[in-house]
């Protein structure tokens, strides 16, 4: 019905007197009550109790109020119910006084101000902006920064003007800050895209683009370490598509500066000379051109109250689309290829296959001092799953970070969506045998609900965690059969496991991991469960490095407010003790040891 017709006010007006007369009140009071047994049936009670009122002479009321007044008792858990057992704990009290006080003070600045305020700041809106797409259309989204501010915010339609007021200077600008903040997040989005940069040789070099050497060959199938989804498609499946390249350097000459050049400087052809004195600065340029890329991802994802991870790999780069010719100058690979928009590589961690690398790759990488530190790797799975959406009901993806207990049940899970890499530095090493990238995944926390479609999906998850000889070293293997069961909301898809061991090389943390990949086909009937074969239809070995400093910081984004700016600063990433060219030293020490194990096992 509009309340806005006057008809159909007219038709409310005059439907009371047609309805039956209201009982007559009797304001007397009564000489005695019964309370109804509760498994009398309540539908019955009015006619049995006019013909009792009628055969004894007396006035009887089935006073339906005083019932409903007791169901409302009962529900609050009140101590008038006679049930101590279910009254409310004083932690229940004050959680329910503070809820009840949070509702009335957001209500209590909805809408406009009622008398005039002592501040009121007002913001210009773009007419073609979509602010009540971001904000809600009633700007509901605005009802946490009314409450903690204690402001008043609203939009004129026609001008297109939001308006923040209130009786705080403070306050008042504040909210009207993070408002800003909020629009410039949802409007700045990350973009992804790859960032090339080539290595500086350590000595004078010629560039070939060729096949790669058999150490390389793990490319042919790569597994997306930002999703943790399964292998995708195989890169070399058509005849008619161009192999994979790599970048090779071939020394032309030992002078690695301009002051040891010496007679001999006159047998060397002058594009050689060229190169080296290009040589000089590369290191510089490099370093600037890191330092750009790093300041503006993290500018980007500063107000982002998403999860983040920042993590350098060591792996391989190949060239999947480069150009015809195979010989370069050092000069113009760098002008002409590496920076080229067309240049398109692949990024593998996999650095090897072989079940033995996981044990001395750890061995490798363990300070001296800490070689009796004998660690169990930590086990982790990730899990790809296919959702659907509530009130679409379109598909999405979805990934859950699960762990568990000895008790073969999930100790800890993590529900994250919307994937996205807004950092990829590919440093192209061409005379070693492995390259680095620096990379930064962002990703939404999903709520954590036991009772969300998430949440019923990971409870029910389960691991055998019967002891197994393990593959990669000699500890028992745990943790190896996954035992799940799909819903009619949630249908996993991809399935990964992580066995990572930490080693401490103060200030940085390296992760050696070996990483199993299950490939689940079809979609399986949701009222069975299914167990995962223990070994895994993929195997690979993995190298990477972080800093604490860096999860520290970032461990306060997941929990921003709307529009809040976390303490931390971009410079902070590339500066002081953390400046680039430190980076840079300690990658290429990691990067060596690895190296050094790759060669023993080529050899062997």
């Amino acid at each position: 019905m509009d309340f806005d017709d006057e008809q159909a006010q007219t038709w409310q007006s005059t439907r009371p007197s047609q309805s039956a007369p209201p009982p007559p009140q009797h304001d007397a009071e009564c000489n005695d009550y019964w309370f109804i047994p509760p498994f009398i049936k309540a539908h019955s009670l009015p006619k049995h109790i006019q013909k009792i009122a009628k055969d004894t002479g007396t006035h009887m009321v089935y006073n339906e109020k005083q019932e409903t007044e007791e169901k409302i008792q009962k529900s609050k858990r009140s101590k008038g119910w006679a049930r101590p057992n279910k009254e409310l704990t004083p932690v229940e009290k004050r959680k329910r006084e503070h809820a009840e006080k949070l509702r009335l003070e957001k209500i209590k600045y909805l809408g406009t101000p009622s008398e005039e305020c002592a501040y009121v700041h007002c913001i210009r809106i773009p007419k073609n902006f979509p602010l009540l797409r971001l904000l809600g259309g009633n700007l509901e989204n605005l009802d946490p920064l009314r409450t903690e501010f204690k402001s008043f915010m609203w939009l004129e339609q026609p001008g297109m003007k939001l308006y923040v007021a209130g009786q705080d200077e403070h306050s008042t600008l504040t909210a009207m800050n993070r408002i800003k903040n909020f629009l410039y997040r949802r409007l700045n989005l990350p973009v992804e895209k790859a960032c090339h940069i080539l290595e500086k040789p350590s000595t004078l070099v010629e560039i070939k683009i060729e096949r790669p050497m058999t150490y390389i060959r793990a490319l042919q199938t790569v597994v997306d370490p930002k999703t943790g989804e399964a292998p995708q498609k195989k890169i070399n499946l058509k005849p008619e598509d161009p192999p994979i390249k790599v970048i090779n350097a071939i020394p032309v000459a030992t002078f690695e500066n301009l002051q040891d050049i010496d007679r001999s400087l006159a047998a060397i052809d002058g594009m050689h000379v060229q190169s080296m004195k290009y040589m000089e600065s590369m290191t510089r340029r490099n370093i600037e051109s890191i330092k750009h890329e790093l300041a503006t991802s993290l500018d980007l994802v500063q107000l982002m109250d998403y999860d983040i991870k920042m993590r350098i790999r060591i792996g391989q780069i190949g060239l999947v689309e480069y150009p015809k010719r195979s010989v370069w100058s050092l000069k113009e690979l760098e002008k002409e290829v590496v920076a080229h928009p067309r240049l398109k590589t692949e990024f593998s961690t996999f650095i090897s296959r072989s079940p033995q690398t996981f044990a001395a790759l750890v061995k490798a990488l363990t300070p001296p001092l800490l070689s009796d530190y004998n660690p169990e790797p930590e086990v982790h799975w990730t899990l790809g799953i296919e959702e659907r959406d509530v009130i679409t009901g379109n598909p999405y993806s979805a990934q859950l970070d699960v762990s568990f207990r000895q008790d073969e049940k999930v100790a800890f899970w993590n529900g994250l969506v919307y994937p996205t890499t807004p950092l990829d530095i590919r440093v192209i090493s061409s005379d070693n045998q492995l390259s680095w990238a620096w990379t930064m995944t962002t990703a939404k926390r999903v709520n954590n609900d036991k009772f969300s479609a998430e949440g019923i999906f990971v409870h029910r998850l389960r691991v055998d965690k019967r002891t197994t000889s393990s593959t990669s070293s000699s500890r028992p293997d745990q943790g190896d059969r996954l035992i799940f069961a799909n819903t009619n909301e949630v249908q996993l898809k991809t399935v990964q496991r992580m066995k990572k061991i930490l080693i401490s090389r103060d200030p940085w943390m390296i992760e050696v991991m070996e990483e199993g990949f299950w490939d689940l086909k079809g979609d399986l009937d949701p009222s069975h469960s299914f167990t995962l074969s223990a070994k895994p239809d993929h195997l690979y070995h993995s190298v990477s490095m972080y800093r604490d400093s860096w999860m520290n910081r970032f461990s306060e984004n997941p929990y921003l407010g709307l529009g809040q700016v976390p303490t931390w600063e971009p410079e902070e990433f590339f500066e002081g003790e953390e400046s680039i060219d430190k980076t840079m030293a300690a990658v290429a020490h990691v990067r060596s040891l690895v190296e050094g194990v790759l060669k023993k096992e080529t050899a062997q």
